[in-house]
């Protein structure tokens, strides 16, 4: 990822998504598990034998939770993307 200041950062970690919405990593999770919050993204392994991929979410899909907007849609769009590919 760039370091330019104008850039927005398009993925968060789980810490920065506590961070952000101020949960602990044990809500957070709790949220996931119920379907509460948008799911995480797999990235591909940096090793390429598939160890060590990263799971991330998705910042506009965060945003728009904390803010009370329809993030499921995004999620379903993003998920009926990634099946047909």
């Amino acid at each position: 990822m760039s370091d330019h200041p104008s850039l927005p950062k398009l993925r968060l970690s789980q810490r920065d998504v506590c961070q952000l919405i101020d949960v602990s990593s044990n809500t957070l999770a709790a949220l996931e598990a119920r379907g509460d919050f948008p799911p995480r993204i797999a990235l591909p392994s940096v090793n390429g034998a598939g160890s060590g991929r990263k799971r991330q979410f998705i910042t506009r899909e965060v945003e728009l939770w904390a803010n009370g907007g329809n993030w499921r849609k995004l999620v379903a769009t993003r998920l009926r993307r990634e099946r047909a590919s």
